[in-house]
């Protein structure tokens, strides 16, 4: 069934989702790879790959995670995670950031070292890359404190932000002045590693029992050397989820629905493909122009497009079935190019509307009544995009 436009305004911004992060909860991927994302390469320690042994997500089926320091040779000692976000952010806007996060059972953490996952804020996509924080980056910087107990299920961990302006990329990682990581050519020790590997001198075949036994034997020597080598030195391994960007408003409450999606609120809202009777139309008897009674009704639409700027609209034309079909058609074209016409004349973009006209192909009462046919003569609006 149609609805007819109220007179209040009916959509407003506070009805749709407000979350600048792309993508938040990585649900949306291709070929391995998240969406929306930039991440270390390859993403060993990403999505669902490590689901079997270590947890599931928060939320879906899709998770993400860090390596956020890692002392292997030759390995990235810092990975970041970078997204564009749906907006930059507003200058002195208070911002409300979320996420889950749950730490992986074999990191190794130093509580001296490793306090905090940051969130970093830039208009620089190049940032990506930085190795040390100026005095002046560091105000970008939003820091969510660690506990020194392991979080080895999903914890909940949020702040606020006021922005600078401008702010349109977000990274998340461990950013500080000298990026809290020491230099793996200076803190390791000189002195070679010990032979943990079975000394197989001895050509006599093993039983399969007795060499799981042995084998067991190395990996447990094997992990007390790493661990006692580069005991200070750490490794830490996150997972995040649902993640959260959403502006405050003056009640203190934010909204992390995606941009676009209607949410459950007091305002009457329209959806995407829904049609609107614009129920005070008015054009002259057989004709295509705009009586001005009809300007009430349009100052509706005019501003629910104005305050929607992302929305793109058809608006449809419909006659009764008197007359030839052919000219019922053509007054219908006629009738909602003119409705358009209005909308670009105050304002509105040209690529965002579009018209179309039915004749009397798709009634909606009786042709049999005068009352009937007065129902079926409409000007009416779809939402196509918004």
């Amino acid at each position: 069934m149609n609805r007819i436009l109220t007179a209040i305004l009916l959509l407003p911004l506070t009805a749709v989702g407000q979350n600048l992060i792309p993508n938040p909860n990585f649900e949306e991927h291709v070929e391995g790879r998240v969406t929306e994302w930039g991440q270390p390469n390859p993403p060993y320690y990403h999505f669902t790959v490590d689901a079997r042994t270590d947890g599931g997500a928060h939320n879906g089926e899709c998770y993400n995670g860090l390596c956020i320091a890692n002392y292997q040779e030759g390995g990235d000692i810092n990975e970041r995670l970078i997204v564009r976000l749906h907006e930059p952010l507003v200058a002195g806007q208070k911002y409300r950031l979320k996420m889950m996060v749950r730490e992986r059972v074999s990191s190794n953490k130093n509580p001296d070292n490793m306090d905090a996952i940051h969130w970093y804020f830039s208009n620089n996509k190049e940032d990506r890359t930085l190795q040390e924080l100026s005095p002046t980056q560091l105000e970008h910087r939003v820091v969510f404190p660690l506990p020194d107990t392991g979080m080895f299920s999903w914890t909940a961990m949020e702040t606020n932000y006021t922005a600078s302006g401008n702010e349109v990329f977000l990274l998340i990682g461990y950013f500080n002045e000298k990026m809290g990581f020491r230099n793996l050519d200076q803190t390791k020790p000189t002195a070679p590693a010990p032979s943990f590997y079975p000394d197989f001198s001895n050509k006599k075949k093993k039983s399969k029992k007795k060499q799981e036994k042995e084998n067991a034997q190395f990996r447990k020597q094997q992990r007390e050397y790493l661990k006692e080598r580069y005991k200070d030195l750490f490794r830490v391994r996150f997972y995040f989820d649902a993640l959260c960007l959403a502006p405050l408003t003056s009640e203190g409450t934010c909204d992390c629905s995606p941009p676009g999606e209607t949410v459950d609120d007091a305002t009457e809202t329209y959806a995407v493909g829904e049609t609107i009777v614009l129920n005070n139309i008015f054009f002259e008897t057989a004709k295509s122009a705009l009586l001005p009674a009809s300007f009430e009704e349009l100052e509706k639409l005019l501003q629910l497009l104005q305050q929607q700027p992302e929305a793109v609209i058809q608006v449809n034309g419909h006659t009764d079935n008197q007359g030839n079909d052919d000219d019922n058609q053509a007054l219908s074209e006629n009738r909602a190019q003119a409705v358009v016409n209005y909308l670009i004349e105050q304002g509105i973009a040209a690529n965002r509307l579009t018209s179309k006209g039915f004749g009397s192909k798709v009634p909606v009462a009786t042709n049999d009544t005068a009352e009937g046919r007065e129902q079926n003569r409409r000007v009416e609006f779809v939402i196509l995009s918004r």
